[in-house]
């Protein structure tokens, strides 16, 4: 979705269809950062950053879902931006699963 220049060869449903997609996914690994947030020691530094991708995350999901290729890439960069928040937080304290 991300490597896309413009949404030839997509109908609007498709891409207001992967918004949603992504949307769903967003959520689920935003929970996911927030678990690892909720794990760290008070005094970390990483908590201070995983809280801004969270409230970044918290922001944007807040939009109503488009059906318009941009808004299916922003989602798709708050997927990624998730995932390396993510990344991180489990190098430094994996938590497991509940």
């Amino acid at each position: 979705m991300l490597a896309r220049e413009d949404a030839s060869g997509l109908r609007a449903g498709d891409c207001g269809q992967i918004a949603l997609l992504l949307t769903g996914h967003a959520r689920i690994v935003a929970a996911e950062v927030s678990r690892h947030v909720e794990a760290l020691s008070k005094d970390s530094k990483l908590r201070p950053v995983a809280e801004q991708v969270l409230q970044e995350a918290e922001r944007r999901l807040s939009v109503t879902s488009q059906t318009t290729l941009a808004h299916a890439q922003q989602r798709a960069r708050l997927v990624r931006a998730l995932y390396r928040a993510l990344d991180q937080l489990d190098k430094v304290q994996p938590v497991s699963p509940s």
